[in-house]
């Protein structure tokens, strides 16, 4: 794009204009595929050190006052000047590079913190056990279904926001939106759960609605999206990488 300033591939939102998709998948797809990789055992668990921890540390603090965030509550100068005259180090449409390097920093002491497999996240006995067990099914079944999750929450951060435009936002609404909105997306991790009406099924039904519901209502263009998204899944994941996806039991005998 012209204002990241560097050659790169894109793809448009849509073939009849020059908007691109905001999420380019040439560049978002690497932080897929190191996950990826690391599941897979391509790449090796780094160590466990103070020394890594520590620099992990500091590369996520040092990003808040350069965030677009830190940059908007703390106003520092420099920080501003800095983001205007490097934007394609961490351009979002198309994950620049500090992104990737954030997001590193970020998954290695999340990765700490959680332990080998999880291992510091297993519930105890008692009765602190069983409640965080409650809890841990309830992540793990909305990371589940993180690609229907993701779809639906874009539609309802739209509709968080109005809703809080309408009610204010003070911190308790802003705190008990953001609690409706989670609930929410429990609810659809459930409803629309691939282990029971299965996982392209599912997909297939969220990619329109949420098209829809954003004011797209081509029906041929809401075709044409939902095909080349599932396709797209079934031919990297599925067929490229046999990963199978729940069929769901609404199906089985």
């Amino acid at each position: 794009t012209e204002s990241l300033g560097v050659p790169h591939l894109e793809l448009p939102a849509e073939p009849w204009t020059d908007r691109s998709w905001f999420f380019n998948p040439f560049g978002w797809g690497m932080l897929f595929f190191t996950g990826f990789a690391f599941m897979k055992g391509w790449l090796p668990k780094p160590p466990v050190t103070p020394v890594l921890i520590g620099i992990a540390a500091f590369i996520v603090l040092l990003n808040i006052p350069f965030s677009n965030i830190g940059v908007r509550e703390f106003g520092f100068e420099f920080a501003k000047e800095w983001r205007a005259e490097n934007r394609a180090l961490f351009s979002k449409s198309d994950f620049g590079i500090l992104r990737y390097v954030q997001f590193l920093a970020l998954a290695y002491l999340a990765w700490v913190i959680a332990g080998d497999k999880g291992n510091n996240l297993l519930p105890g006995t008692g009765v602190l056990g069983r409640i965080w067990d409650r809890c841990l099914k309830l992540i793990l079944k909305v990371g589940q279904q993180s690609l229907a999750v993701f779809v639906v929450s874009m539609f309802l951060a739209r509709f968080s926001g109005f809703v809080m435009d309408v009610l204010g936002r003070d911190t308790l609404t802003v705190v008990m939106v953001n609690i409706a909105g989670m609930g929410v997306l429990v609810i659809v991790a459930y409803a629309l759960a691939a282990d029971f009406i299965g996982f392209y099924i599912s997909t297939a039904i969220t990619i329109p609605l949420v098209a829809w519901a954003f004011g797209f209502r081509a029906p041929l263009g809401l075709l044409a999206a939902t095909v080349i998204v599932v396709g797209t899944i079934w031919l990297i994941f599925d067929f490229g990488m046999s990963q199978d996806f729940p069929t769901g039991r609404l199906w089985k005998d």
